[in-house]
């Protein structure tokens, strides 16, 4: 038997520079983008039931770029760090949450959804169209 690992859903907002945030979110935006130097990296936009993060995938880019997609609920690891005077999410590691692997490590759906009486297809169909 696994012991589940517990997920505290952290507002990057609040977070301080240098925390590590491993949470689960809906992906409403997924950019590749190039720097100055050509190099290749990911900007998105996560959405949960604490608020909306932008993320930036620099390493590994090749490796991420088609595990998720726009809509797709995503685990994700993190640093929060600051980008451009802003708050942002230096991810390390995302992937598509599928089946029930992620359960063990205190998946929850009601964990991405805004706290409302709204059902969970209306709320994730809503969602959608960041």
């Amino acid at each position: 038997m696994h012991q589940i690992i517990n997920t505290k859903t952290i507002n990057i907002n609040n977070a301080k520079i240098g925390t590590v945030i491993r949470n689960y979110f809906l992906c409403i935006k997924k950019v590749t983008k190039s720097t100055k130097m050509r190099n290749k990296y990911l900007d998105v936009i996560l959405k949960n039931s604490c608020g909306v993060v932008e993320g930036k995938v620099w390493n590994n880019v090749n490796a991420f770029i088609n595990l998720f997609q726009i809509n797709d609920i995503v685990a994700v690891k993190g640093v929060c760090e600051e980008f451009n005077g802003r708050k942002v999410l230096k991810i390390s590691s995302i992937n598509k949450v599928e089946g029930d692997y992620y359960n063990i490590y205190g998946y929850d759906s009601t964990k991405i959804l805004l706290k409302n009486n709204i059902s969970k297809e209306i709320t994730l169909k809503d969602m959608s169209k960041y």
